[in-house]
């Protein structure tokens, strides 16, 4: 049993580590960032204070932008593997099919993980700017 959490999690890992050297991840990211950036700095209806807005708008398309990073790099894992030939020599190994999709379904959230927590480090980075007054304000 301990040995086959631990292909898992070893299959899982190498997924995580690929979507993280991969660019895709951070293009996501980047376009999401410069929506949101956008958004943040546009005042709506001459309103000054829309911070629920803002919040509540960010949170949803954060969700939308790892949503649709998780199904990308889910869709995207076995066709490589099968492509690049790699799928054989593997399940050669004492690696079952089950752990073997567990451990990529695992690397995938993973790497969703990693995506919303940049997406919310970016987030609160832009919140602090958007909401200091002045230049003195800012906590760098």
């Amino acid at each position: 049993m301990k040995r086959s959490f631990a292909n898992g999690w070893l299959i899982a890992r190498t997924i995580l580590l690929e979507a993280v050297r991969r660019q895709e991840l951070y293009v996501i990211v980047l376009i999401c960032v410069a929506l949101l950036t956008g958004l943040r700095f546009v005042r709506w209806f001459d309103l000054e204070s829309l911070d629920k807005f803002y919040r509540e708008v960010s949170l949803e398309a954060m969700q939308v932008a790892v949503a649709l990073t998780a199904i990308l790099l889910a869709a995207r894992q076995l066709p490589r593997e099968f492509k690049n030939r790699t799928l054989y020599p593997l399940l050669a190994k004492p690696v079952s099919r089950l752990q073997f999709l567990l451990g990529k379904f695992l690397g995938v959230m993973l790497a969703a993980g990693f995506c919303y927590a940049l997406f919310i480090v970016i987030y609160d980075f832009v919140s602090l700017i958007a909401n200091a007054d002045d230049v003195d304000e800012l906590p760098l």
